[in-house]
């Protein structure tokens, strides 16, 4: 899915006039996953045949996806013909966009194979760890490699912006997605600080913690829905301000949201696909 033509005839290619750096910065994250994930499919190596009974809760996921859904398309449809809805619509579409994702990936681990997840009971971090390995072990696989790379700390840790380099119009990006990929280890390091009660990592016993978590750990894209939702209940909206104009606003919250159903479409798909084995039926019309 592409960006509606009138997007670009209103605001330009790339143009951004917002006097919020950091906006700026977060909508070309945003931009370099949509662009990555344009026309983008999976496919499953793994698949537990054994079970074709399904999960009583099955179908309430399934309608709770299609509400989801549904919402995040009425409020689309609303910005492009009131782009100062987007406004509102931004602050929110974190939520809805990770719990659109989310739920499909619990369908998706529960078709694989349905011992696994009957109560649909994952926790999101549970969730997060399984999709992961599914990709470390190559068993889910997607058409476009950048989804399919997992980064170690040491990819990325000297990744950074030059000053200004945000803000130029034309951008490298392969290397905003590394920066994306620095920013989400960022997170991940103030989660680990923040489950262990330290202040910081200056005590021998918290930089010793930092650094087994950081030779150890796999980031990929498919967590930046995850890290973002968390950003957006709890952490940090201030780069949602009020230097940011109405068009700039549609034009986050209308990349946001392609990106979203980009993911949702390449899912829908291969659980559609998983399903006619299992029950002889696509679930998700």
């Amino acid at each position: 899915m592409k960006l509606s033509e009138s997007t670009w005839e209103e605001i330009g290619i790339g143009t951004i006039n917002s006097r919020e750096p950091r906006f700026i910065t977060h909508l070309n994250y945003i931009k370099c996953l949509n662009n990555f994930s344009d026309s983008l499919n999976a496919k499953i190596k793994r698949f537990d045949k054994s079970d074709k009974k399904r999960s009583d809760k099955l179908a309430k996921k399934i309608n709770l996806i299609k509400l989801i859904k549904k919402g995040l398309d009425e409020e689309y449809k609303m910005s492009k013909s009131d782009k100062e809805s987007a406004e509102v619509f931004s602050i929110w579409i974190h939520v809805k966009s990770y719990y659109l994702i989310f739920n499909l990936f619990l369908v998706l681990d529960y078709l694989i194979s349905p011992e696994n997840n009957k109560e649909f009971n994952l926790t999101h971090k549970e969730t997060m760890k399984k999709i992961k390995v599914l990709i470390k072990d190559s068993h889910l696989v997607f058409n476009k490699t950048e989804f399919n790379h997992l980064y170690k700390y040491v990819e990325v840790k000297d990744i950074k912006f030059l000053k200004g380099e945000n803000l130029k119009e034309e951008q490298d990006w392969n290397k905003v997605s590394k920066c994306l990929i620095r920013k989400l280890f960022n997170y991940k390091i103030e989660e680990l600080k923040r489950e262990n009660n330290f202040k910081n990592f200056k005590t021998k016993k918290a930089r010793e913690k930092l650094r087994e978590y950081l030779v150890s750990e796999l980031t990929g894209f498919y967590e930046f829905f995850y890290w973002f939702r968390i950003k957006a209940n709890y952490r940090d909206l201030e780069f949602l301000s009020n230097d940011v104009g109405s068009m700039q606003f549609y034009s986050y919250f209308e990349n946001y949201y392609i990106l979203t159903i980009n993911f949702y479409e390449a899912l829908k798909s291969l659980i559609n696909e998983l399903s006619k084995k299992r029950f002889n039926e696509e679930i998700i019309k």
